[in-house]
């Protein structure tokens, strides 16, 4: 005889951390990666916080996972592109990418990617800029560049949150 614990066939199927991070991506479209909290993302989930927890961790970590969702389909382009070249189109690209997520551009000016799916991109970038001559300057240049490039795109996303607030 199950437990009384047991779920039913006909509940909704178990929490992992991927619907966990579906759900915070839904939020932070919606409401922008700093204006839900950790029971709004659980209520809608249908759980207690303490599952989300459990599954991923504290706000934080939560944070951290969609901001490596939002990169998750950003393309980087071929190391063997002209550095103006390379830099326009990953940076058209990442604005596209972040203002799907907005709040998230704010983040990375303020912090930084992170090294999650940032990875490859940075690694490039900065072998593209050595490749281009910029020599021992190349990671301050490429993060002087992205620092630079989300702020903008974190202007774009608090003008439009005055806006909708305004209407």
């Amino acid at each position: 005889m199950p437990s009384k614990s047991a779920r039913k066939p006909t509940e909704r199927p178990a929490i992992t951390e991927e619907a966990i991070i579906d759900a915070a991506v839904r939020l932070t479209q919606k409401h922008g990666l700093e204006r839900w909290s950790m029971r709004q993302l659980a209520a809608e989930l249908g759980v207690y916080t303490r599952v989300i927890y459990w599954h991923v961790g504290d706000r934080e970590d939560v944070l951290q996972k969609v901001s490596d969702r939002a990169l998750r389909d950003l393309e980087v382009p071929p190391a063997e592109e002209e550095w103006r070249t390379w830099f326009t189109k990953l940076l058209t690209d990442l604005r596209l990418e972040l203002r799907k997520y907005p709040g998230i551009a704010k983040r990375f000016a303020m912090y930084g990617p992170g090294m999650g799916t940032s990875r490859t991109t940075i690694s490039r970038g900065i072998h593209v800029l050595k490749e281009a001559g910029f020599g021992n300057d190349s990671a301050m240049i490429y993060s002087m560049v992205m620092s630079q490039a989300c702020q903008f795109i974190a202007q774009e996303d608090e003008r439009d949150f005055q806006t909708v607030e305004r209407e």
